[in-house]
């Protein structure tokens, strides 16, 4: 039986600390137990404990670090343990906080494999049209190792995955910025469990609302608290919304920045909030909702979630 796990390999967003701005979410930061990796999961599909599928989504500054630091956590677990690289590469959209270590990775991989194959290795991404063209433009050397798959939006592609089946993927498409052509969130179907990559948007272009609704597992959008749609993210108040609007049985907000709020002093918030006290704040916006405490939670580097058939998720935190 094919087991779901999820990892989180980054939880910030592209300026993960503004240098002369000191607040106690800097000071988290500061914290060697929060590494600063943009926001990014992966996707591990597994069968009797023998990996047979990744699947990475989105390569900001950190997360080649914070992979090689997941496979050396846990060979202290599991002598011998391989992490396997990712089969594939899903891209949000094209800016650099999202793609910036492609050109690491592709470097890596291919110095793991003999010479001979050099040639004739590509490492395939998935991506909308106009995000993967801005990919492969920008970085043009790589071109000879790339296999773009293209998604069009609103159309379900589907990802074969031997021994499993298939991933079933739905691009999704979103306003985020005029300098993030084609950019997508995407709805994620394998196993019986869906899944959604939500972040870096500011609305959604069409109506998704039956599409979206009911996820096992929600990665949401939450770049501050209250709304800032310069910033071009919704805020975790909007996201909230959105939760109650599409009940995912468990939701989790990445990418928070909160450096806007700092303007918002006459709304009783003095500047970015810590993990503990934006958890302690959704709570008290919640507490009528009759939901089991911990359906709604801040993402944490590191942090794996399981999904196994017929069995709600299990949530582990890393030990950093």
């Amino acid at each position: 039986m094919a087991n779901l796990i999820l990892r989180v390999n980054g939880v910030l967003p592209a300026f993960m600390q503004e240098m002369g701005h000191y607040h106690k979410r800097a000071e988290e930061l500061a914290q060697k137990a929060w590494p600063l990796v943009n926001t990014s999961c992966s996707l591990f599909i597994e069968n009797g404990g023998h990996p047979l599928f990744h699947l990475l989504v989105d390569i900001g500054s950190g997360v080649v670090e914070s992979l090689l630091k997941y496979e050396y956590t846990k060979r202290l677990k599991i002598p011998g343990y391989k992490l396997r690289p990712p089969d594939c590469l899903l891209f949000t959209h094209s800016h650099p906080d999202h793609c910036v270590e492609l050109y690491i990775l592709l470097e890596g991989l291919m110095r793991r494999r003999p010479q001979a194959q050099y040639k004739n290795w590509k490492l395939p991404l998935i991506g909308t049209p106009r995000c993967l063209d801005t990919l492969i433009e920008r970085f043009f050397w790589l071109k000879p190792h790339l296999e773009p798959k293209a998604v069009d939006f609103d159309q379900s592609s589907e990802i074969p995955i031997k021994g499993v089946g298939n991933i079933s993927l739905t691009a999704i498409e979103v306003c985020h910025a005029e300098h993030a052509p084609g950019a997508a969130i995407y709805l994620l179907k394998c196993n019986g469990k869906k899944i959604l990559f939500g972040w870096d948007f500011l609305s959604i272009k069409g109506n998704a609302n039956s599409l979206l609704a009911g996820a096992d597992i929600a990665f949401l959008d939450g770049n501050t608290w209250n709304p800032h749609p310069e910033t071009g993210h919704i805020s975790i108040t909007e996201g909230l919304e959105l939760v109650r609007l599409w009940q995912p049985r468990h939701t989790f907000f990445i990418h928070y920045s909160g450096y806007e709020d700092q303007e918002d002093e006459d709304k009783g918030l003095p500047g970015p909030m810590t993990t503990a006290e934006l958890e302690t704040r959704i709570a008290e916006v919640t507490s009528h909702w009759d939901w089991p405490p911990h359906r709604i939670q801040m993402a944490r580097p590191g942090m794996e979630i399981h999904l196994k058939e017929n069995q709600g998720p299990e949530v582990f935190y890393a030990e950093l």
